[in-house]
């Protein structure tokens, strides 16, 4: 700052010796003065020194100037500076068209952001007019539930208008328990649900309807941490799977009473001690085994239908886990030792007393053991196995038969599906014992997996997790 203050001292300096020196100059000579005038010229003389000097600093200092702006790649990028040996106009203009240059440069990159930015624009328009012709409702929530798009349809399906639910989390506009909890598991902390899960509700008022809520989260970068929400309304299925259900029932229901009529006449032929070949006892004991393995189908049916349909209620007493296991081995011990297998049971003692409903819980621990039995190698293995962790009880029924293959893996607790193998499918099945198995575990909060590959066996683990319902204590 001192440098620049007597920089400009300087200059004034010099400026008023010239001006001075003009005026003494003029008015001696309008007077007619002879060597009066040469004073004027001396000072005149002082003033342009001055001047020139002033003019050469003036110079350097625009110089270093330029050179600084040169060196700054951010404001002329990629133009390299004028040769030290140019003059000073050919710098300054030099720089004066990098300057131009540089200028044009943001301008055009302003203008292809702003390009850029429309286009997003229009494709986000695009993309929600897409959604808004959707017949299902979408949401869209952001890593912190709160609600970022929802379309039209969700206020027909649940009530709420859109405008009512963006900038909002779920607890805030949904007054149904169900989907706040649901929805809550996508957005807390550690906790939050990585893969997509569903439920299914009844809204009443003048137009019941049945709505089904699916959630999972987005795994595109952009959006990290979002989750898609859709809603469906699902009453026509919901009316169709209702019907289906009950005319399976009821025709199971009607098949029972003419199978109980033949079991029992096969027994009353059976008791005959005279009269009767080895060829006619012999089509007895079809006809009975026939009897049996319809009998089963039918109760699988009745069984299945009931739990899908919402229909049978879980009926939870003590029980004492070795001892219902135990009974269960000793069951299905005699059918495999008909069939050359070894069977072996390692259940700890100290298992607890535990609440289940027993005879729902031994249909679908009969199923896993019939099945380890049936689908076995001669001289296979059949194992039953229970432990207890922390938080869980494991029940496995490990056998050493014939395997499944990954892709029946991922369908065999269909119902009525059969695997493909050939020699699974000469062992017969109808296909619901393992459907209904899973049924029965999910009854009771529990999980029904499954780890086997193709000739070396399958392992089926009923994992319970440890709650309040299923320690219960006796008083």
């Amino acid at each position: 700052m001192r440098s620049n203050s007597s920089y400009l001292r300087v200059l004034a300096f010099g400026g008023l010796c010239v001006v001075a020196a003009g005026l003494a100059y003029v008015l001696p000579s309008a007077a007619g003065g002879g060597a009066a005038c040469l004073l004027p010229l001396a000072v005149l003389a002082i003033g342009g020194g001055v001047l020139l000097l002033a003019g050469l600093r003036t110079q350097q200092r625009m110089r270093r100037l330029l050179e600084q702006a040169w060196t700054r790649d951010d404001l002329v990028p990629g133009v390299a500076p004028p040769a030290a040996g140019d003059a000073l106009t050919d710098s300054f203009a030099a720089f004066l068209t990098a300057i131009e240059r540089r200028v044009g440069d943001l301008a055009d990159a302003q203008l292809d952001g702003f390009a850029h930015n429309r286009l997003v624009a229009y494709q986000k328009r695009c993309a929600e007019a897409a959604l808004e012709t959707l017949p299902d409702g979408v949401l869209i929530m952001d890593e912190s539930g709160v609600a970022t798009y929802a379309n039209g349809r969700i206020e027909a399906l649940i009530g709420v208008a859109a405008e009512a639910i963006v900038g909002r989390k779920p607890h805030e506009w949904c007054e149904r328990p169900e989907i706040v909890t649901l929805l809550s598991r996508y957005y807390s902390n550690v906790t939050r649900l990585r893969r997509g899960d569903k439920l299914e509700l009844t809204f009443e008022g003048d137009n019941v309807r049945r709505v089904a809520v699916w959630a999972r989260p987005l795994e595109a970068k952009r959006a990290a941490g979002s989750t898609m929400v859709v809603l469906r309304d699902v009453s026509s299925e919901a009316l169709a799977r209702k019907s289906r259900d009950d005319f399976v029932g009821h025709v199971a229901h009607e098949l029972k009473s003419p199978l109980n009529v033949i079991r029992m006449h096969t027994e009353l032929i059976a008791d005959v001690e005279d009269g009767l070949g080895a060829e006619a006892v012999n089509s007895l004991n079809v006809i009975e085994d026939e009897v049996d393995r319809l009998a089963n189908l039918v109760n699988d049916l009745l069984s299945l239908t009931r739990l899908e349909s919402g229909a049978l209620e879980i009926d939870r007493q003590r029980v004492k886990l070795t001892a219902m296991l135990e009974d269960a081995f000793e069951t299905v011990r005699r059918a495999a030792a008909a069939q050359g297998l070894t069977t072996s049971l390692d259940v700890s003692p100290r298992l607890g007393v535990v609440a289940l409903d027993k005879d729902l819980f031994r249909i679908a621990l009969n199923n896993l053991l019939a099945n380890a039995v049936k689908y076995n190698k001669p001289g296979g293995n059949v194992t039953l196995r229970a432990e207890e962790t922390d938080d869980a009880l494991l029940i496995q029924v490990i056998d050493s038969g014939l395997g499944i293959a990954a892709a029946d893996r991922a369908r065999i607790f269909e119902k009525f599906y059969r695997a493909e193998d050939e020699q699974a499918a000469a062992r017969g099945g109808h296909g619901l014992g393992l459907a209904l198995a899973r049924e029965i575990v999910a009854l009771h909060n529990g999980r029904l997996q499954v780890e086997s590959e193709p000739g070396e066996g399958s392992t089926f683990t009923i994992e319970l997790r440890k709650s309040a319902h299923l320690l219960q204590e006796a008083v």
